[in-house]
């Protein structure tokens, strides 16, 4: 299931009758097929991940939604470059220790508040709702990949339990951990 989340900054102009349900797309399959391999081979890291990426956005973009995005908010409100990248790092190379706003704040040189501010803008979630996702994310590799139970992944990817994984994991994915190991 690929999952796109538009940013705050997008305003939809006229209707758009895809945003109200699933849907299946044979290009955006394909292309969700390509990105999820890759992202597999590399653990996320990959050169190519990002242009994968990308293009699923241009073509759902392109074929579903015409948009505009105000670029002078993004720039204004949005995290730079570098300190999006740099929170992208700690955020991944620490996903099982505890991460707070403080901590990503000073790695993006500004004050908690305004980070808070920044983050939201940039990727259109909280900071916290952001991590939750990507332990999830971590979560689902490993569940794919690996025999380790529960409670090991739940730990690797900073839950508290596994109840506490298995809580945001259906919460996120509409499935339990074992019924997703089951399927994949």
């Amino acid at each position: 299931m690929l999952h796109i989340y538009l940013p705050n900054q997008v305003s939809i102009k006229g209707p758009s009758p895809v945003l109200a349900h699933p849907f299946r797309d044979p290009m955006l399959i394909s292309l969700g097929n390509a990105a999820a391999m890759a992202l597999r081979e590399s653990n996320g890291l990959g050169s190519y991940v990002a242009p994968l990426l990308e293009s699923i956005t241009r073509f759902f973009d392109e074929r579903y939604i015409q948009f505009s995005i105000d670029h002078d908010r993004l720039k204004q409100d949005g995290l730079s470059g570098y300190a999006r990248s740099s929170v992208m790092k700690f955020i991944s190379d620490n996903l099982n220790k505890e991460v707070t706003v403080e901590t990503l704040a000073k790695i993006a040189a500004l004050s908690p508040s305004h980070f808070h501010r920044a983050f939201s803008a940039s990727f259109g979630t909280s900071p916290r709702q952001f991590l939750i996702d990507r332990r999830v994310d971590r979560a689902a590799m490993l569940i794919r990949n690996s025999h380790k139970n529960f409670d090991i992944i739940a730990t690797e990817c900073g839950f508290s339990s596994a109840s506490h994984l298995g809580v945001q994991f259906q919460k996120r994915l509409g499935v339990t951990p074992g019924l997703y190991r089951k399927m994949a």
